[in-house]
């Protein structure tokens, strides 16, 4: 009986190097997913300014340090968004149009963040028990999971900053649900102990 379980357990696990190499597939599909909501949220995001110079192209590669331009995007009347730290493109917007351009932001990343995590989920449930695909799976789904994290924090963010009032009680019941569900689990325990 333990020679017949060897092998299913064998088929089950995954090599190191799968490993490695799905978490760096989960990066990659992390920059790849990063990048499309941001051109999305370029594209589509009808509060963003198509071009907040008049300056040609040519010209604001050469006067981007100087002083003229700094002082033209600084504007009060203007605020930036940008995909990433690292990241040259940025978008821009007219101050006063804060609330409905981080609506428009947060409704285009939920498009795409949201099928692409049930896509992964269920692709996962479904084919979870091939070995070979599953570390693809699993980074597809970490990917997944990590963006609809961050598109949490970013709505969550978006209540706190927009709405003060409502967002201490929205933090209330959520605090409230985790220690709630805590101690149901830690209940359940406790009674499957005895």
């Amino acid at each position: 009986m333990n020679q017949e379980e060897t092998p299913k357990n064998n088929q089950n696990q995954l090599s190191l190097i799968s490993l490695i190499l799905a978490g760096v597939l989960a990066i990659i599909l992390i920059l790849f997913l990063q990048k499309a909501v941001f051109d999305l949220n370029a594209y589509i995001n009808p509060i963003i300014i198509d071009n907040p110079d008049p300056v040609e192209q040519n010209e604001k590669e050469f006067l981007f340090n100087s002083e003229i331009f700094r002082k033209k995007l600084q504007e009060p009347d203007l605020k930036m968004d940008s995909k990433g730290f690292f990241s040259k493109d940025k978008v821009y917007y007219k101050q006063n149009q804060e609330k409905p351009y981080l609506i428009y932001k947060i409704i285009i990343y939920a498009c795409l963040v949201i099928p692409f995590f049930i896509a992964s989920f269920i692709l996962y449930k479904i084919k979870n028990n091939n070995s070979r695909i599953k570390p693809i799976l699993l980074a597809f789904l970490g990917a997944s999971l990590w963006m609809l994290l961050k598109l949490f924090f970013l709505a969550a963010d978006f209540v706190a900053t927009q709405y003060e009032n409502i967002s201490s009680y929205l933090i209330l019941l959520f605090l409230a649900a985790i220690f709630g569900y805590l101690i149901y689990k830690n209940q359940t325990r406790y009674q499957q102990k005895k």
